[in-house]
């Protein structure tokens, strides 16, 4: 395998996410941004270094059903699927 292998597969995934033509964030144990696409960019108005040092709880407007929603990935770690929830940002 080549040493630079990892940084392949990571340049790919941030060009497939990158793609997808909605918001994309991942975010880290601690409630914070650490990956936006595009997309989230634009939505949150914000570039991805601004986004990565807030949580995504500064983010989306107080008891937000997207908040929960993480919550639940995180217990089940298992993805989980919801229609017509408000994300809109504050």
């Amino acid at each position: 395998m080549k040493a630079n292998a990892p940084q392949q597969v990571a340049d790919a995934a941030n060009i497939v996410l990158n793609t997808i033509r909605r918001p994309v964030i991942m975010v880290d144990p601690d409630g914070f941004i650490t990956f936006a696409n595009a997309d989230a960019e634009d939505f949150f108005r914000s570039s991805a270094t601004m986004l990565a040092r807030n949580t995504l709880s500064k983010l989306v407007p107080f008891g937000s059903p997207l908040l929960t929603l993480v919550d639940q990935v995180r217990e089940r770690r298992a993805p989980v699927n919801e229609y017509r929830v408000d994300v809109s940002s504050p």
